[in-house]
């Protein structure tokens, strides 16, 4: 491969490793993306041309072609939109599972697992022995709060770990089949996500982390998170001033399945207001503050606290106090770019929260009678 390609961003450390096992295990994979991003994921992985198992598809052809037959489609563009997006259309429709070179490797191979005749062997594989992290530190927040805002400037460092949503449904499913027991999955997390500093971060929606922990425990029972296999977390705690707004903001999301976008959102028809919804998930975020504030001062740790309101005003301001707090050195020439993602908030959530207060008031003035 020329010498000239690019390679791009927090590329994923197990890219030769993944691919080598895309080839055992499949006959016939589809590499999805854009050129550039293809030729870097091969340059990352030390492969001097497009290995022969794998149908390569670039900017010409930015879905797998109908007419050929995969039995995997492997993304391999760092962007979630475009081409991710076809291939994501032909897995919910059952024909391939996907796996996407840029999340993690449980997230990975949990979508090949129907296509994967030993999944265990396949786990065993990856990462024996992992190596321990030197700092691990949990973005911990209840959804619709910027998180996602504050993890991509603190992954941009190249120093923090890149804490994304390492914890989700599919994490939770291998712990809940037995493939791995919780402590073995955060620590091979740990060992491939982690910085060249030793430094792991992670991103925990905590509903998401308590579906995790009751599926660890309905194997193990034991309680296998964060401070039990590591010892020492540092804990970084998002809330939202405006509870109304973030419940508006949540039942938008689960309706219309946007949760984050890079440009402006077009809703389809059928957005329709409802009050009832958004008090169940107000009342939903209020006692999941709750749970959050008693599950962090039962594990001890250090904590430092934002609200979404201050992060998205003071982003950089905010990443740096945040590395400050995990003792991270910070060099003078570090930049914070700009976020990549849109406000989702609308007019239609402005008349939303305009309907739902009012309905409060009337509520209000009824019990006062």
């Amino acid at each position: 491969m020329a010498a000239a390609v690019k390679r791009l961003p927090n590329p994923s450390r197990f890219h030769t490793w993944a691919l080598a096992n895309v080839q055992k295990h499949f006959s016939a994979p589809a590499l999805v993306g854009r050129t550039e991003q293809i030729d870097s994921v091969l340059a990352t992985a030390n492969a001097e041309e497009t290995p022969r198992a794998l149908y390569r598809l670039g900017d010409a052809s930015p879905a797998p072609d109908p007419a050929r037959r995969h039995d995997l489609v492997v993304i391999a563009d760092f962007d979630t939109t475009g081409a991710t997006r076809a291939a994501a259309e032909r897995v919910a429709a059952g024909q391939a599972p996907m796996v996407h070179l840029y999340t993690d490797v449980y997230l990975n191979f949990q979508a090949a697992l129907p296509v994967i005749s030993d999944a265990r062997s396949v786990f065993r594989e990856f990462s024996a022995a992992p190596d321990a992290p030197e700092l691990v530190y949990a973005i911990v927040t209840p959804p619709r709060t910027g998180s996602t805002i504050l993890s991509d400037a603190l992954s941009a460092t190249n120093l923090a770990g890149g804490p994304t949503e390492h914890i989700n449904p599919l994490t939770t499913l291998i712990c809940k089949k037995g493939l791995l027991d919780g402590s073995t999955i955060l620590s091979r997390l740990a060992s491939s996500a982690r910085t060249r500093n030793g430094v792991f971060g992670t991103k925990l929606i905590f509903s998401n982390y308590e579906r995790f922990l009751a599926a660890c425990a309905e194997t193990d029972k034991a309680d296998r998170g964060l401070t039990q296999t590591f010892g020492r977390v540092k804990w970084i705690r998002l809330t939202r001033e405006d509870r109304v707004r973030q419940a508006i903001s949540l039942f938008k999301a689960v309706k219309s399945g946007v949760f984050n976008a890079t440009n402006e959102v077009k809703y389809a028809p059928g957005l329709d207001y409802d009050g009832a919804a958004i008090r169940k998930h107000l009342n939903d975020l209020n006692a999941m503050e709750d749970r959050i504030t008693a599950y962090l001062e039962a594990r001890g740790g250090e904590v430092i606290g934002f609200s979404y309101e201050h992060v998205a005003a003071h982003l950089e301001e905010v990443t740096l106090e945040v590395l400050r707090f995990l003792g991270i050195a910070i060099p003078e020439d570090l930049k914070i770019p700009q976020p990549r993602l849109v406000k989702l908030a609308d007019e239609t959530t402005e008349r939303w929260y305009a309907a739902f207060m009012e309905e409060e008031e009337v509520k209000s003035r009824r019990s006062a009678h």
